[in-house]
C-alpha cells in the first residue's frame, strides 16, 4: 500500500491546480463545491468543473496515465498539454497559468492561494518523477471503487448524488439525506492518523440536532466502529480489503447504512 499512499499525496497536491481554476472561473457555491473534482476512471483521469468562456466550455483534468495536465472542451478534444515530469509545482503551475490567454480565459486571481491549508508533501522545488506503475494501478482500483460504491448508496437511497473529490481533503465522497431526520456522509479518505490507513467511512447526521446511542452496534464482516468524541461512525481500511474488495464494500455499505436510518 505504501506507493498508493505515496500516489495519494502527490496527487493531493498536484490537484490543487485544478481546485485553483475551479475557484478562478467557476461560480462560487456556498458548500465549496464549486471548488471540487472527479474521478473519470473511463479515461484514469481527474477533472475539475466545466468553465464557460466564450462560445466553448473548457475543463481542467490530470491525466494519470500521460502524467499531464490537460485541457479539454465539450469533445474531450485536448487543447493544450502541461507535462509534469521533472518540473517543481510552481513551475507546472505557472506553466498552466500562462496557457489561460489563448483559452480565453484572463489569469487574473489565477495564483492566489486556496483558503485552505493542506500538508507539504515534497519540498517546493523537488520536480516530479515518473509515478510507480504499481501505485497507479492501486490508485485508480480504489477510487474506481469509491465512484461505484457512492452510486451503490445513492441509487439504494434512490437519491441521485454523484461522487466527487474534495480538494481540502482530498476524499471521494457523497451526503445524502436519505429522510428528514437523517444525514449520511460515506467516502473513501486518504491516510490519516485516526486509522492509521486509507479507508472508507460512513457517518450519519440527526438533522433535528439530537445525536444517535451507539449501542447494539451490528457486527462488521469487515471493518469496525469508531466511536469518539471527535469522531463517530464506521470506517473500514484498505489493508482488509485487499480480496473480494467489492463485496466486503458493499456489505460495509448495507450494514451502517441500515442502521442508521433505523435508529
Amino acid at each position: 500500500m505504501s506507493n498508493y499512499f505515496s500516489l495519494d499525496n502527490q496527487l493531493h497536491l498536484l490537484t490543487q491546480i485544478i481546485a485553483k481554476t475551479n475557484r478562478t472561473f467557476v461560480p462560487k457555491k456556498e458548500d465549496d463545491s464549486h471548488t471540487n473534482l472527479y474521478f473519470d476512471a473511463l479515461d484514469n483521469r481527474i477533472c475539475g468543473r466545466w468553465i464557460d468562456s466564450g462560445n466553448e466550455k473548457k475543463i481542467l483534468s490530470f491525466s494519470l496515465t500521460k502524467q499531464s495536465f490537460q485541457w479539454l472542451n465539450s469533445k474531450l478534444k485536448v487543447l493544450q498539454s502541461v507535462s509534469i515530469l521533472d518540473k517543481t509545482l510552481e513551475q507546472i503551475e505557472k506553466e498552466i497559468q500562462e496557457t489561460l490567454p489563448s483559452l480565453n480565459l484572463s489569469q487574473d486571481g489565477f495564483s492566489k492561494p486556496m483558503h485552505y491549508e493542506i500538508p507539504s508533501y515534497q519540498s517546493s522545488n523537488e520536480p516530479f518523477k515518473p509515478f510507480d506503475e504499481e501505485g497507479i494501478s492501486s490508485w485508480i482500483f480504489f477510487r474506481e471503487l469509491a465512484n461505484e460504491a457512492s452510486y451503490l448508496l445513492s441509487g439504494h437511497l434512490q437519491i441521485e448524488e454523484p461522487p466527487r473529490i474534495w480538494p481540502h481533503h482530498f476524499d471521494t465522497g457523497i451526503y445524502i439525506e436519505p429522510n428528514k431526520n437523517t444525514g449520511i456522509g460515506f467516502g473513501l479518505a486518504m491516510k490519516d492518523s485516526m486509522v492509521g490507513d486509507a479507508y472508507f467511512y460512513l457517518s450519519g447526521y440527526k438533522l433535528n440536532g439530537s445525536k444517535f446511542h451507539f449501542e447494539n452496534l451490528p457486527k462488521l464482516k469487515s471493518g469496525t466502529w469508531h466511536i469518539t468524541e471527535n469522531w463517530q461512525g464506521a470506517v473500514l481500511p484498505l489493508s482488509v480489503i485487499q480480496e473480494n474488495a467489492s463485496q466486503n464494500v458493499k456489505h460495509f455499505l448495507k450494514t451502517t447504512t441500515h442502521w442508521y436510518l433505523n435508529n
